[in-house]
């Protein structure tokens, strides 16, 4: 059927990942952006076999399984490593080896925005590019990765456990829940072009869900949002513009509500985001469709963020 078709055309890419180490090389990020969209097609089919069983049956949950798998496949580069240095850091626990692994995820992140800001500055029209600006990010890049390896060398070299558990697959979702604790909960993100899908987890739920908004969409909203933010111009506290609180809920609506069930007051919300939602602050969403608008800095405090 359809969806045993869409398990025949990832399981290459399955393999592909699982087998990988370090860092993703430029052929598998080549790979990831076009299997995307039949990655997405894979989980919707699995999503529309969900809604026609029950959800506490052994097949409802390998089928879920399967589509949290098959979903960090398709955004390994995003959610996959994500979950894996949560695992990762739980694993190294206190002490030196939690050092370096801290050291190296957070060099490897300012690496990545290194990178994207060289990767843009070249990318400019000839007459506005600055070589020296250019040259600048490079080296700072390069300095970057050597450290990353350097510190990949060490771990490899004093944790051979702990590196292996790192460079390994993606968490199956048992593995993922057992590392939550009572009052967690993790939504996991899979933004596609015209669809996106959300898995909330829990200790002892999961559910996934179909969002009808895709990249584009999303992009433009996130982007009015942030906007709104922005600081520029304010010199004063007067000057703070109210959020737009109609844009806020809505966000929270179509990405965050359909998990609502598996949250509660008192949770630890871990998000882990893909494609616009990497740039919007989840604080500033609304959680009621009946919020007051802002009209100054204090009534702010009115708002059910």
């Amino acid at each position: 059927d359809a969806l045993e078709t869409a398990r025949k055309a990832t399981d290459g890419l399955r393999d592909h990942v699982r087998h990988s180490s370090g860092e993703r090389s430029k052929s598998l990020a080549s790979e990831l952006r076009l299997l995307r969209e039949a990655i997405i097609t894979h989980v919707g089919l699995i999503g529309d076999k969900l809604k026609n069983l029950d959800p506490n049956s052994s097949k409802a949950r390998e089928l879920l399984q399967e589509s949290f798998a098959v979903g960090q496949i398709a955004r390994s580069t995003s959610a996959a490593q994500a979950l894996a240095k949560m695992a990762a850091r739980f694993a190294a626990g206190d002490g030196e080896l939690a050092r370096l692994v801290r050291d190296r995820q957070d060099i490897s992140e300012k690496w990545a925005e290194a990178d994207s800001l060289l990767s843009s500055a070249i990318l400019r029209p000839e007459t506005q590019r600055d070589l020296k600006v250019e040259a600048s990010l490079r080296e700072a890049a390069d300095g970057m990765r050597a450290k990353m390896s350097e510190l990949d060398e060490r771990i490899r070299a004093d944790y051979p456990g702990y590196a292996e558990l790192a460079a390994g697959p993606p968490l199956a979702l048992a593995e993922a829940q057992g590392l939550l604790n009572a009052k967690e909960t993790a939504l996991v993100y899979l933004i596609g072009e015209t669809k996106s899908f959300l898995w909330a987890i829990s200790p002892k739920s999961a559910l996934l869900k179909q969002i009808d908004v895709g990249a584009a969409a999303l992009d433009r909203s996130v982007r009015r949002l942030r906007h709104s933010l922005a600081p520029q111009g304010i010199r004063s506290l007067e000057a703070i513009r109210p959020v737009p609180v109609k844009q806020a809920y809505n966000l929270y609506r179509d990405f965050v509500q359909p998990g609502e069930s598996l949250l509660a007051a008192e949770n630890h919300l871990i998000v882990i985001p893909d494609g616009g939602l990497q740039s919007l602050p989840m604080s500033v969403l609304v959680t009621s469709a009946d919020s007051p608008i802002p009209t100054d800095l204090a009534s702010h405090a009115d708002v059910p963020w």
